[in-house]
């Protein structure tokens, strides 16, 4: 039995409950990171925490892209409503910023080498609680 995943008290997917506990965690460390980052003056072709790889670097310099144009904070109390603890239940309030939250892991995984240490995380939430949510 795990943790039920629901949007408008409609089930949308299930977490093991060590799985969940794990990536709670972990889904505090992004929104950190990302309210971080959403504070930094991305001008054309800033990069963070490049990396060189036999390859090449990564991220590659030469970036254009903008960042998305909404820089509000995140604040996951907003976002969802965690009741995993106490009844089993994750609820999430408000879609459209999950969807806000992934295009900010879309850019920043173009500018900052460090985002490479949380791809795990964004493909299980895009998982379970972007794609469903939609």
């Amino acid at each position: 039995m795990g943790n039920t995943i629901s949007l408008n008290n409609v089930i949308i997917g299930e977490i093991a409950k060590r799985r969940w506990h794990m990536t709670r965690e972990l889904l505090r460390v992004l929104i950190n990171y990302i309210n971080t980052s959403i504070a930094e003056p991305w001008g054309k072709n800033k990069v963070v925490n490049v990396t060189m790889y036999s390859d090449g670097l990564h991220p590659n310099p030469n970036q254009d892209n903008e960042p998305p144009s909404d820089t509000r904070p995140f604040d996951l109390d907003q976002m969802m409503d965690d009741q995993a603890d106490t009844v089993d239940e994750i609820y999430i309030l408000d879609p459209q910023e999950w969807t806000r939250l992934i295009e900010w892991c879309c850019f920043l995984n173009t500018r900052d080498g460090a985002f490479d240490l949380l791809v795990p995380l964004i493909n299980l939430l895009i998982q379970r609680f972007v794609t469903k949510a939609e």
